[in-house]
C-alpha cells in the first residue's frame, strides 16, 4: 500500500477513534489540521477555511471528496478536522513519505 492510501487509511483510524470532526463539527471546537477535498464546492471550502482560520490551524487540500468518504466509510466528505497535533503531524508524514 503506497503511502497515500496509508494516509487515508489513518483518517479512517482516527473517525472510528473519535479523532476527527466532519465538516462543520469542528465549529467552536479545538483541532490541529484542517483537511479539504479538492474537488469540494466553494461553499465547503470557504467553510474550511473559516474553521482553520478561527483555530489558528494549517488547512491542506487532499484527495477527492469520494477518496476522503471512502476511506471514512462515508459517500464523500468535503473536509474535515483532525483534533490532536500528534495525529495529525503523524497524518502530515505519511503524506510527507509520498512525495519523497
Amino acid at each position: 500500500m503506497d503511502s497515500y492510501k496509508q494516509a487515508l487509511s489513518f483518517l479512517g483510524l482516527l473517525r472510528r477513534g473519535r479523532g476527527l470532526y466532519l465538516g462543520d463539527e469542528a465549529k467552536g471546537k479545538k483541532a490541529a489540521l484542517v483537511v479539504v477535498a479538492r474537488d469540494a464546492k466553494t461553499g465547503s471550502h470557504k467553510s474550511a477555511r473559516e474553521v482553520a482560520g478561527k483555530l489558528g490551524v494549517p488547512l491542506i487540500e487532499v484527495s477527492s471528496k469520494e477518496e476522503l468518504g471512502a476511506a471514512l466509510g462515508k459517500a464523500e466528505v468535503a473536509y474535515l478536522s483532525i483534533k490532536e497535533g500528534k495525529a495529525a503531524k503523524a497524518f502530515l508524514a505519511k503524506l510527507d513519505e509520498r512525495r519523497n
